[in-house]
This record gives structure tokens, C-alpha cells and sequence, in this order.
């Protein structure tokens, strides 16, 4: 991965635990409020979207858990493209 591409992902998943997770919780606490949550559509739409983002954290944080960061202005130039994908 990229320099660039590790610093996207960090930031995305700064977002998403720093504002995005706490928002989530604070709706649904206030549709948990309004009482009959069978017919609540902002609870069930405020749980959705916690699954989303919970998931979302997961894959980010597991990629960054198993990333290596390449910086191609280190690479040399050859005139040739390189493909590497490796798992260890």
C-alpha cells in the first residue's frame, strides 16, 4: 500500500471512531426514548447504519493490521511495471 493510501485509511477510521461511532450511539439512545422501537424507523435505521460503521472499523483495522507501506518514490525506475501482492 501507498503512503498515501495508509494516511486515507488511518483518517477514515479516525472519522468513523472519533465522530461517527459516538453520533450512532447518541441516536440511538434517542430513539430508544421515544419508546415502541417496532415501529420506530429511526431506531432501525440508526441500527443499520451502527452496523455499517462497526463493520467498516473492522475491515479498516484489520487492513492497517496486516498492511506494508511502500513508497514508490523509492522504487527505481525501470521502465517496467511491477505487480507484488505477497501474503506471509
Amino acid at each position: 500500500m501507498t503512503i498515501n493510501g495508509e494516511s486515507l485509511l488511518r483518517k477514515e477510521l479516525e472519522k468513523l471512531t472519533r465522530i461517527e461511532r459516538p453520533r450512532i450511539v447518541a441516536d440511538i439512545a434517542e430513539a430508544l426514548a421515544q419508546g415502541d422501537l417496532r415501529e420506530n424507523a429511526e431506531f432501525q435505521y440508526a441500527k443499520e447504519e451502527q452496523g455499517f460503521i462497526e463493520g467498516r472499523i473492522a475491515e479498516i483495522a484489520s487492513k492497517l493490521s496486516n498492511v506494508r507501506v511502500i513508497d514508490v518514490t523509492e522504487i527505481p525506475v525501470s521502465g517496467k511495471v511491477i505487480l507484488v501482492s505477497r501474503l506471509n
